[in-house]
Formats: C-alpha cells, structure tokens, sequence
C-alpha cells in the first residue's frame, strides 16, 4: 500500500502513465459487474459443494458461487480468512458502497478492527454488552464499528458516559484517532465532547448522563462507555433507544448489566487483552507485571484482584475493594521538616460533578506521610492555586507540584499554572484509573495519613471505592503513590 514514505516522486519532464486513466472504472463498479457474470465451476468442485449444498446450479452468478466457495473453505477447512470473506467483503459492501475511495476506506477500517469484536456487533441486536479486562480493545473497535456504519450509511450515535471527564480521556479521544487515521475530509472536530457532524448527515453526541431526566429523550443508536457508573433506572430509559445499545465496562463489580436484559434480544461478548493483537509493547510490559505480581498472589489481595480483573477478564472475589479504613494508618503528628515533599492533584471544574482532590505528601527516610489535601465538589482552580502558596509558605522544605493533564483536569491544571509562580508539572496517565487505584493501593497503605476533618472525608471515599458515585480521591492518592514509587526508595 502506498504511503507517503514510499511514492517516488516523478522526475523533472516525466511523465507517469501519459495515456492517463481515461474513463476506466472504479473497483467497487468492477466487482459489481463481476460478481454479477455467470461462472461455472470445475466439475470436482462442483461435485464437492454439491454434497454440501444439494441446490447449487452452474447457472449462478460469480458472487453466489464465490461466497458458497469461501464458505465451504471455512467450513470444511477451517478456513478462516475464507470465512472473513464470507462474513466481511460479500455483499454488502459492494452494494452499498459506490464511492471507490470511501470502498477503500471502508476495507482499511474493517481490517483494524478486531475479528471477534467484528462479528459480534454485526449481529446488531438490540442489547450488546462487551465486558472485557484492560487493553482488550472493547471500546476502541466498537467506537470504529460504529464509524464504519456512517460510511455505509446514515448512522446516528449518542455516545454516553457517566462524567465528562470519562468522555474526554476517553471516547473522545479514542473517535479523534480513529477519524484522523480513516483520511474522511470533511470532519470537524470539536475541542470539547460536544457533537460532530459526518459527511453523510450522520450526528455524532456525546452526553453524560446520570438521572432519569437526561435518559428520558428518544434517541437512536447509544452506546456507553464506564457502564457501570450508570444507574440502573437510568439504564433501563436509555434501553428504550430506537437502535442499538453497546454497552461497555470492565468486570470491576457487578452491576445491573448482568441480569438478563431483554432476554430474547441481548448479545454479551467476553473480551480480554489476548483478543487484541494491536497492544504496544509498554502495555504488553504492565500485562505482564499484573500476572507477576498477581497470578499467585492471596486470594482477596489487590494484586490477585487487579491481575483477575485487568489481566483474565474475569470478576475477583475482592468486587473491587482496594481500602478499608482499617487500612489507614492515622496519626496526630508528623515530622516538623521533611527530606522531600511533593503534591499530587486531581482537579475538577468544581460545578459538583467530581470532587477536587489534591493531596500533599512528606518523605522521611522511607516512610511517606500524607499531610494536607483539598477535598470538595465546589474547590475551583484560585482556591487551587492559593493552596499551592499555602504549602509553599508553610513548609521549610521545597515542593515539587503535580496535576493530571488528562482531559478537563488538563484545562484546570493548565489554567492553574498560568497563574501559579512556582513549577506545577502536567501529568499525562494513559493507564485506566480503576487499574492505577488496584494495582497502587497496596503502596499508599504504607502511609501515614495526618488527622483532619477534611482527610477523613477524603479516606472515607477511598474506603468506598468501586461502590461510591465518585472515586476522586483513591485515584488522587494512588497515582501520587504511583510518582513517589517511581522517584524515591520507600518502604514498599
């Protein structure tokens, strides 16, 4: 296939192909012509799916004989790039694709996609729920799915999250790759999960939604992202969408998604990491230290949990517990001055849809405490930055500042650091937040929490996760374990 790395560019007075292309026709016009031809098979062939398919007729057209072909290769021989072709290429896409170019695209597209997830949403029933663990590609490969419908046709979708900040790190960004790798002109992306138009009138929506008012309006094809955050009320409204539903989530706890929903119409599709072949090798590396760390680890343990989750696809006895409050070792005093100090932020618009978690940390020797933290639905990024001076002025010992620079905490930390004198570092996570909370939960038990009204309240959330609507604050302080883990030698 021809890439900008590899076209020779014509030398100056040639001429490539001086006949030109003249009035020849295009692929998709080609094979529809051909496909539409009468052709006769070998006689021992013809004997062979005769056995199979006693009504078979030399009389066919080339495209009925070449899908009985490729689906007898599949069957009798296990075939399965055959039966890709059967499933796949016959006919359909030739018939509704006469724009060569976007035929062109459409295969492109169709081959990344991963086979098993392929099959399972072609059936288009009408529930269609893909658990799967981290880096199976479920969301991915549904969101691309999805795109290649608006290239066969109109296709409109609402796309749905429980958080905006879901939708940002999330399928956002996820839709943004897949328009920009297909080559279709004429997208405009939004720089916010707003809507976006495709060429072919096909409207794309993100929402969140998490009562019954936002479910309540009709719409076409839904699919959610982070299922589980999704009440179940709120389900049952959406379930009554004209088109599909694509439910997605990973098996962190059970919810409402495993009841028989629409008993007679529901597709449930297991997924995992082994099912996707597009994995990079530093996801291959975090794979395979979760079954290090886990596959003999104790039963119940968040090593054996995140290795069962995120690594088998499978649900853990643990049902996501990371913390007990028993695990908080609480104390009324910390050292005067520290070795290192250093703050970790998760930031929020502060409107109550997420809480502001920041949390500031203390090292000695190779023990961590963790001194001071914001915690509220309604902090703003000003009361942000006064904190920062805050700890700046009290503490002898300098501090290093991190925030998240993920999607709307990006915003904010950028905001922040506009107005901020001193050095707040960005922080980019690409790995799943309920992943980093399991896998790094085992590090922050080994620290020691200074007693406030406001850090109670921040442990308490931490306690309650995966059963609490939020989970800001164990992702606050398990991604700051995960820096000071990376940076300093401590009692692990």
């Amino acid at each position: 296939m021809p890439t900008p790395e590899n076209i020779i560019p014509p030398k100056k007075g040639e001429v490539r192909n001086p006949k030109g292309r003249g009035n020849s026709k295009g692929r998709a016009t080609i094979a529809k012509e051909i496909f539409a031809m009468v052709g006769v098979l070998p006689e021992k062939t013809m004997a062979n799916l005769k056995m199979m398919y006693p009504e078979i007729s030399d009389k066919m057209s080339v495209g009925e004989i070449m899908f009985i072909v490729q689906t007898y290769k599949a069957i009798a021989k296990s075939d399965t790039q055959a039966f890709k072709a059967v499933a796949d290429y016959m006919p359909d896409m030739v018939e509704e694709l006469s724009d060569n170019e976007i035929y062109e695209r459409a295969i492109s597209i169709r081959d990344g996609i991963i086979d098993k997830h392929y099959r399972f949403l072609s059936e288009q029933k009408d529930w269609n729920i893909i658990v799967g663990g981290s880096r199976s590609g479920k969301t991915y490969n549904a969101l691309k799915w999805c795109f290649l419908q608006t290239l066969k046709g109109k296709f409109d979708l609402n796309i749905i999250a429980p958080s905006f900040k879901m939708l940002a790190n999330g399928m956002f960004l996820d839709i943004q790759d897949i328009i920009k790798k297909s080559g279709v002109e004429g997208i405009t992306i939004p720089k916010q999960p707003t809507r976006i138009e495709m060429p072919n009138g096909s409207l794309w929506v993100f929402e969140v939604v998490t009562n019954e008012n936002e479910a309540k309006r009709n719409r076409g094809n839904v699919i959610v992202d982070e299922a589980d955050g999704i009440p179940e009320e709120v389900a049952m409204l959406l379930g009554r969408a004209n088109g599909m539903k694509m439910i997605l989530f990973n098996p962190v706890k059970r919810f409402w998604a495993h009841k028989k929903i629409n008993e007679d119409e529901s597709n449930v599709l297991h997924t995992t990491w082994q099912d996707n072949p597009f994995i990079p090798r530093p996801q291959l590396q975090w794979l395979h230290d979760l079954k290090k760390f886990g596959e003999f680890a104790e039963e119940g343990s968040p090593e054996r949990y995140a290795y069962e989750v995120y690594y088998l696809g499978n649900y853990s006895i643990l049902s996501g517990k990371a913390f007990e409050m028993e695990d908080f070792d609480i104390v009324d005093n910390v050292p005067d001055r520290f070795d290192y100090m250093l703050s970790y932020a998760d930031p929020s618009l502060g409107t109550g849809n997420d809480f502001f978690a920041a949390i500031l940390f203390g090292i000695k020797g190779r023990t961590v405490y963790a001194v001071d933290c914001i915690f509220s639905q309604f902090a703003k990024m000003g009361g942000y930055v006064e904190k920062l001076k805050e700890w700046d002025a009290t503490w002898k010992t300098p501090i290093d500042h991190y925030a998240e620079s993920n999607g709307v905490s990006g915003v904010v930390t950028g905001a922040a650091n506009e107005y901020y004198d001193g050095v707040l570092s960005e922080v980019s996570n690409s790995t799943k937040k309920e992943a980093d909370i399991i896998v790094y939960a085992p590090t922050a038990k080994k620290f020691k929490f200074l007693r406030s009204q406001k850090m109670i309240e921040f442990l308490n959330q931490c306690a309650d996760f995966p059963n609490d609507a939020h989970d800001d604050a164990p992702d606050c302080l398990t991604r700051g374990a995960k820096i000071i883990l990376k940076y300093f030698d401590i009692d692990k």
